[in-house]
């Protein structure tokens, strides 16, 4: 008697848009396939959020405008069902760190120094989907819900609350 032992490991990288409410996102994702296991990390490049703070307008976005402010980080854990098929369904599980300034850009901006920057981290829960479109490109699919938690960065940080988020995400990649 034998036993047939599948293993395989695979790296790919990716870039797509995510609305993570309340971030809309562009990401650079590398990610690393063992069996049933995907861990990754994105680069998230920031296109504004809308601030859930009590002090801040409802309908006003933040926009960054500091370089620094631009970037954010997820870090990504997938199980994988189907592993070697061409279309592989998944569950997830994200954790998110973003930075965002109050612009002078934004439209409604009372003046730039009025708020304090503000910080949000996130952890999401969902399902997705990647197709192969063949041996190494491929489109990816995720839909999910968590916490979004939005704090000042002052010192000390003070925390602004914390309320239910979404994440849809959609993106192509190249696997090595």
């Amino acid at each position: 008697m034998s036993i047939c032992v599948v293993s395989f490991s695979q790296l790919s990288i990716s870039g797509g848009y995510s609305v993570l409410r309340p971030v809309m996102q562009y990401n650079l994702s590398i990610d690393q396939t063992y069996d049933h296991h995907r861990f990754g990390i994105s680069l998230n490049i920031n296109q504004g959020q809308k601030s859930y703070l009590p002090e801040v307008p409802d309908v006003w976005f933040m926009k960054p405008d500091l370089l620094s402010e631009y970037f954010g980080v997820t870090l990504s854990y997938n199980y994988i069902f189907n592993p070697t098929d061409p279309v592989q369904l998944y569950l997830f599980t994200d954790l998110g760190y973003t930075v965002c300034g109050i612009s002078t850009k934004a439209p409604q901006t009372p003046t730039a120094n009025e708020y304090p920057k503000v910080g949000s981290i996130s952890l999401m829960l969902g399902a997705g989907y990647r197709s192969y479109l063949n041996d190494n490109w491929f489109l990816d699919f995720k839909a999910g819900a968590g916490l979004y938690h939005q704090y000042y960065l002052t010192s000390p940080p003070v925390s602004g609350g914390t309320s239910p988020g979404f994440k849809f995400g959609f993106g192509i990649g190249y696997k090595f």
